[in-house]
């Protein structure tokens, strides 16, 4: 009894929250968490599939569908949910991140690269999608062409603009432990701006951390330190 008047409270708090809301999912989990057991789970998530049927265009109905498929370990199936709402709803930014959010966590980078290269043909303006396209290309080895695209991206740019850029980057790729693919963004910004001691800072550690002694020292080099002064 009281299984099911929680999940009535539940319900009713679900039906009052938006699809952005922050703590939505928390609810939606803790939901599918008093079902019971699997055969009332899998009542529960197929109750959620039929709302989402009926209403393939409702941003709440598809993101509670396919977190309830996260949830219950079918998460290819909630790719395929949101990337046919992502193409329904192309101005749905939440349904974007979600999908992006997943592929990220399922390590399909080389879906979420080809998705964001189709919404950036939609929608070039999307810099925020730029540069994640950016990064994925170089976590993916494709370095020359993760390059090109960061030189496409920051073209016209301020260099306060292209350093921060190329830092921000080039930390995303050593959280990831790309550690590589991290000097070469930094190397980049050296070349381009050798004023930037920050920048030959984090490179330096780099190349401790890579054992490249000989670049570290022609970083510090006083030739360099001479044309830098």
């Amino acid at each position: 009894g009281q299984r099911i008047e929680a999940g009535r409270r539940l319900d009713e708090l679900l039906g009052k929250l938006a699809a952005d809301y922050w703590r939505r999912r928390e609810v939606l989990l803790l939901r599918l968490h008093i079902t019971g057991d699997a055969a009332d789970r899998d009542q529960f998530i197929e109750a959620a599939r039929r709302r989402y049927e009926a209403a393939p265009g409702n941003e709440a109905e598809v993101i509670a569908y396919a977190e309830l498929l996260t949830a219950a370990q079918r998460k290819n199936a909630a790719i395929e949910v949101l990337q046919k709402a992502a193409a329904r709803l192309p101005e749905s930014r939440l349904v974007e991140a979600r999908l992006l959010d997943l592929l990220d966590t399922t390590n399909r980078e080389t879906d979420a690269i080809a998705f964001l290269t189709a919404r950036l043909q939609a929608t070039q303006a999307r810099e925020d999608l730029a540069l994640q396209r950016v990064r994925l290309l170089l976590a993916t080895g494709r370095r020359q062409e993760g390059c090109d695209a960061l030189d496409q991206l920051l073209k016209g740019r301020v260099p306060e603009q292209r350093a921060a850029t190329h830092l921000d980057t080039a930390r995303w790729l050593r959280t990831r432990n790309l550690l590589s693919e991290a000097a070469a963004v930094l190397e980049r910004l050296v070349s381009e701006q050798p004023r930037r001691w920050d920048a030959r800072k984090e490179l330096g550690e780099l190349y401790v951390v890579l054992k490249r002694a000989d670049d570290l020292d022609k970083l510090f080099s006083a030739k360099i330190a001479d044309e830098v002064a």
